[in-house]
């Protein structure tokens, strides 16, 4: 019974240690793309398992599409916005155009 206890109170702790490592990377991203107030002129690229990115003109999901644009494409971020639990970065390409496109589709090494 003893060992049944020890195996479950084991399990919360991984569990919250994992829930922990996240939050900690959330915060620490998080803290990346708001110093100075933004994230100002970071260099990052385009990243996805699929080829092509859409880029969106607002920060939401129903958004129009601004533009699509291939996976590794060179990129600056400049803002960040957290909206409906979602991190959303505005984004320049081609020193003109830009848009929206969700944190999950920039990494900061190239693809």
């Amino acid at each position: 019974m003893q060992k049944k206890h020890l195996k479950i109170l084991w399990s919360f702790t991984a569990i919250f240690a994992l829930l922990l490592i996240g939050f900690t990377i959330n915060l620490s991203l998080k803290a990346n793309a708001q110093s100075e107030g933004s994230a100002q002129n970071l260099n990052a690229y385009l990243d996805s398992d699929r080829p092509l990115i859409i880029i969106l003109v607002e920060p939401e999901y129903r958004s129009l599409v601004a533009s699509v644009q291939e996976r590794g494409t060179p990129i600056i971020v400049s803002e960040y916005l957290r909206r409906s639990g979602e991190d959303w970065y505005q984004i320049t390409f081609n020193e003109v155009e830009g848009g929206w496109v969700q944190g999950k589709y920039i990494s900061i090494e190239k693809p």
